[in-house]
């Protein structure tokens, strides 16, 4: 079956012939029980992390939503930092007006049949890799044909899409993948093919993992396609390992990783953020607050953590990683940060 750009009514259903799969997943993911085994926690990254979440608890749930109010007038860029996404307005080729993406660390196409360049999408480097990122948009109708050559272009193993095709009833993403098994999707002289089709039974999200074979001029690449649905947009999902195990899973990649929701920075923000700090501790790197790696980040891909609650989620993740590692234990200012977090989110979803 082949399904071409600008078709609708996407089917957001369980897709057909699904594999579900057994998980030896441990309540540690991987690569902290790697960690833990060869004893490289230093005294210095354990203070590290001590005084980390000290100051957090510190400023508690009221204090980081005023931290986070005072970061936009910090990070906020201006329009000579993204000269080319103001060019490209009139081409449909940005999905919102205020989401900037910036010229000095944009992908740019080099092989376009018409000559375009341009694509909503910037690189994001992390202690561990340079370029170890590539936060985008997600695609939309005008765009499909050219996220697949960029993905061509930058050779990428690992998508990760944040989200669903259709949200609240409005079209937050086109589709640009054959969501069932043998299906093909064709966008010009670029061809997908579904290989395969997992659900994930470890989390409590709803995480499907395809393989994806994309063909262009007779060259073949293979795709590990991550979905994880449901995660409603500006907010944020239940607090548990989902985002840690995510991360577990993609470590491994040698190319940058593609992580996509609808705008690009909020979701993936989120995501991305996470492992930029995990990867702060792996490397024993300097262990700056959030304000500040987002003061950073931003530099990389404009509004990245788009909302206070998805700016608190990177928070909570982080105690529950934290807590895995066995560098933190129980406490009333734990538990009281940890009851106020709760208390919000049950207030805004």
């Amino acid at each position: 079956m082949s399904q071409e750009v600008g078709q609708s009514g996407f089917d957001q259903r369980l897709p057909e012939s699904v594999t579900i799969i057994d998980s030896d997943m441990k309540c540690a993911p991987g690569w902290e029980a790697d960690k833990l085994k060869s004893n490289v926690i230093n005294e210095r990254m354990r203070r590290e992390v001590e005084e980390w979440v000290d100051r957090m608890l510190e400023k508690g749930v009221k204090g980081l939503l005023n931290e986070f109010a005072e970061l936009r007038t910090k990070t906020n860029p201006s329009a000579r930092l993204y000269q080319h996404f103001t060019h490209n307005e009139p081409f449909g080729r940005n999905r919102y007006k205020d989401v900037f993406c910036l010229d000095e660390s944009r992908i740019v196409l080099h092989d376009h049949p018409n000559g375009n360049d341009y694509i909503h999408a910037n690189y994001v480097s992390t202690p561990l890799m340079s370029n170890r990122f590539i936060c985008t948009q997600a695609p939309k109708e005008e765009t499909v044909y050219d996220f697949w050559l960029m993905i061509i272009q930058e050779q990428v193993e690992i998508i990760v899409m944040l989200g669903d095709f259709i949200e609240k009833g409005k079209e937050k993403c086109a589709q640009y993948f054959p969501c069932n098994l043998n299906e093909t999707f064709t966008t010009n002289d670029v061809q997908i093919q579904c290989v395969s089709v997992t659900k994930l039974p470890e989390f409590q999200h709803l995480m499907l993992q395809r393989l994806l074979k994309i063909t262009r001029n007779g060259q073949s690449l293979n795709v590990t396609h991550y979905h994880w649905s449901q995660w409603p947009d500006h907010s944020v999902p239940v607090a548990d390992r989902a985002p840690l195990r995510l991360f577990q899973m993609v470590r491994t990649a040698k190319r940058p990783i593609c992580v996509h929701c609808s705008a690009g920075i909020g979701r993936t923000g989120s995501v991305v953020t996470i492992a930029y700090i995990i990867e702060c501790f792996l490397t024993n790197s300097r262990f700056e607050d959030l304000a500040e790696i987002l003061q950073l980040l931003r530099q990389q891909r404009a509004g990245i953590v788009q909302t206070a609650m998805q700016y608190l989620y990177v928070h909570r993740i982080m105690l529950i990683y934290f807590a895995d590692m066995r560098l933190i234990s129980a406490s009333d200012r734990l538990n009281k940060f940890i009851r106020e977090y709760d208390e919000l989110v049950s207030t805004v979803q």
